[in-house]
This record gives structure tokens, sequence and C-alpha cells, in this order.
């Protein structure tokens, strides 16, 4: 995608969305109801990973993490996003 000005940063997309919540099992089952798998588990954090084509979600359990704060605060949401440009 090229640079314009109606996109300067080159954005081509949305890498993850990350979630985060008090119940990650009923994230867990309403992500697989959608067609989500859970592919893996980040080694050195509580975070799994669910994916559908191109789509991917995060769970993050981390009990020490920004996103779990964010969740018990808000109940389940998204605690972030990640972002595809052309030229990193």
């Amino acid at each position: 995608m090229a640079r314009s000005t109606q996109n300067p940063l080159g954005l081509c997309g949305i890498a993850f969305v990350e979630f985060a919540g008090p119940d990650p099992a009923m994230m867990d089952k309403i992500f697989k109801a959608f067609g989500f798998s859970r592919r893996l588990r980040v080694a050195d954090a509580d975070v799994a990973v669910y994916d559908q084509g191109a789509i991917r979600f995060l769970v993050n359990q981390d009990s020490v993490s920004f996103a779990h704060r964010f969740g018990q605060l808000h109940g389940p949401s998204i605690c972030s996003m990640g972002w595809c440009f052309d030229d990193p």
C-alpha cells in the first residue's frame, strides 16, 4: 500500500486485538463459538493466542499486567491493539 495524504503512516491493517477480563474461560468459549482456534500460549506470559484466518485475538491473563488491571476495572473488554504498517 503506497503512502498518501489519506494514509501518511502506511497503515495496512490490525496485527492483533488484546482482550482482558475476570473470566478468561468465558472468552475462550465465545471465541471458539465464533470459529476461532486457540493456537498457542505465550511462553513467558499468561497470554493465549486465538486466530481465524488473518484475524488474531490475544487473551491476557497475566495477573501483574496492565491488561489484568484493565479487565478487573472494566470487565471483559479490549485493552490494546497492534497495528501493521507497510514499512515498520
